[in-house]
C-alpha cells in the first residue's frame, strides 16, 4: 500500500527532496501509530472543569452573557447598503448641483434622487483627526443616529455628511443635537 507521503511526491514530480522525505516518514509513522481508543483526561489537565473561565458558561453552544446596551456604545448596526452612497459620480453630483447647509461641526450637502427613499454618505477627513479609529468611531456614530432617526429624515434625497473638527469633542447626544438641527434648518426633519 502507497503512503500519502509517496503519493504526493510522485504527483509532484520530486525524487531527491529532503522536505518530502521526511514528510513521508512522518505521515507513515501517524498512518501506522493511529490510536483507536479515546484519551482519557488526566488528573492534571489545565482546566479542570468546564467552569475554568469564571464568564463563560459552561458547555460548547453556550453564548457570552450580554451586556446592556446604551445609546453611547460603539457597538452600532449599520445603515443597510441601498442606504449608502458609494459612486465617485454620485459625490461629484452632490458636490457640483446640491444645496449647502452647515453647523460649527457637521456639514450638509443634499440633492434630489428620484428614489422613494434617501441615500446617505458620511466625509471625516483625515484633517480632522489622523487617527483612522476616531474617524470609524465618528462614522459608526452618525450613521447610527441616522438610523435610528431615518423615518423622520425626508424621502428622496442623496445626503452627504462631512464632519468638522469640533464634532469631535461632543458626546453622542450633543451629535444627535447638532445632526438633527441640520436636518431641521435643511427642512428635512419630518415629525
Amino acid at each position: 500500500m502507497e503512503t500519502l507521503g509517496r503519493i504526493i511526491k510522485r504527483f509532484l514530480g520530486l525524487t531527491d527532496n529532503i522536505f518530502f522525505d521526511r514528510l513521508t516518514k512522518s505521515i507513515y509513522y501517524a498512518e501506522t501509530n493511529i490510536s483507536t481508543e479515546k484519551k482519557k483526561k488526566s488528573a492534571n489537565s489545565w482546566f479542570s472543569s468546564p467552569y475554568a473561565h469564571a464568564r463563560r458558561p459552561a458547555g460548547l453552544g453556550a453564548s457570552p452573557p450580554k451586556r446592556p446596551f446604551s445609546p453611547g456604545d460603539l457597538r452600532y448596526i449599520m445603515l443597510k447598503t441601498k442606504y449608502r452612497l458609494k459612486r465617485k459620480a454620485d459625490f461629484a453630483r452632490i458636490y457640483r448641483r446640491g444645496r449647502y447647509f452647515f453647523t460649527p461641526s457637521l456639514v450638509l450637502r443634499f440633492l434630489s434622487n428620484d428614489k422613494d427613499f434617501s441615500r446617505f454618505a458620511l466625509v471625516i477627513s483625515a484633517k480632522i483627526t489622523p487617527k483612522a479609529t476616531l474617524r470609524n468611531q465618528l462614522k459608526r456614530q452618525l450613521s447610527e443616529i441616522i438610523r435610528l432617526n431615518f423615518t423622520h429624515i425626508g424621502v428622496g434625497f442623496d445626503l452627504l455628511l462631512a464632519a468638522k473638527k469640533p464634532l469631535l469633542t461632543q458626546d453622542f447626544t450633543a451629535k444627535k443635537a447638532s445632526l438633527i438641527s441640520l436636518f431641521k434648518q435643511a427642512k428635512l426633519w419630518q415629525n
